[in-house]
């Protein structure tokens, strides 16, 4: 019975599940996987290769020790989240990529870590480049192809009440990296200005972000405070249609 247990501590508060059988405390396992802070990085996984980086963060190639299996995972050092914008953004694209779990559109997140120093945000790999930065031939069809994933994938945001704020080609990866992409598999990426409209701007959130060219006129106005940001990706994508 106690390899069926599951002990949860949130700090103040614990919590420990006892599943029936093997297979029911398998699938608590899996379900509960990308929820939980888990703090057994260096045991779990060997970082393979270094993939890119941010301003903030810093992406490797992950192969988890017992299946072998290749991840991304984004390093977050926590010195940078002194800032509280940054904290939120940090804060906000956890919560996003968790609730759109399971969306063929979004980056599947896999699970969360955390060390002393950083934290780290695993998540399926994607193979190809930024769609900027691939190396195909932009024919008619590639263009089509990626015009609807963007369609889709505001779709997606719009129906689960996010707004991403920085849509553009180059927060749209390929899962190959020898396929066109009217052949590849698209994903957007990079949640950190994303909200959820539903609720409140926190005093520390960026009001007006993203980048120049994809962003919504109005936000640019200084003196507009009440900007609307259902319609904001719809303006970004757009902007990639033309």
């Amino acid at each position: 019975r106690s390899t069926n247990t599951i002990e949860l501590d949130g700090g103040r508060k614990s919590l420990k599940l006892i599943a029936a059988d093997t297979a029911t405390h398998a699938k608590w396992v899996a379900s509960l996987q990308p929820l939980i802070l888990h703090t057994d990085f260096t045991d779990k996984y060997v970082v393979k290769q270094y993939i890119g980086s941010g301003a903030t963060s810093k992406v490797y190639k992950v192969e988890h020790n017992s299946t072998k299996a290749i991840y991304a995972c984004k390093r977050i050092q926590k010195q940078n989240m002194s800032d509280p914008a940054f904290l939120r953004s940090v804060h906000n694209e956890i919560c996003i990529l968790t609730k759109l779990r399971g969306r063929p559109e979004i980056v599947e997140l896999v699970e969360l870590q955390e060390s002393t120093n950083s934290v780290y945000i695993v998540t399926e790999l994607m193979e190809g480049d930024r769609v900027t930065k691939q190396e195909v031939c932009y024919e008619p069809e590639d263009v089509l192809a990626l015009s609807a994933f963007l369609l889709k994938a505001l779709v997606c945001l719009e129906k689960g009440g996010f707004v991403h704020r920085d849509l553009k080609p180059g927060n749209v990866m390929l899962k190959y990296g020898n396929k066109r992409i009217s052949e590849n598999t698209m994903k957007v990426i990079d949640f950190g200005f994303a909200i959820e409209l539903d609720k409140p701007m926190g005093s520390n959130t960026h009001v007006r972000c993203g980048t120049a060219g994809y962003i919504p006129p109005d936000v640019l106005n200084v003196a507009k405070t009440d900007v609307d940001y259902a319609k904001w990706d719809i303006f970004s994508v757009g902007v990639v249609i033309y």
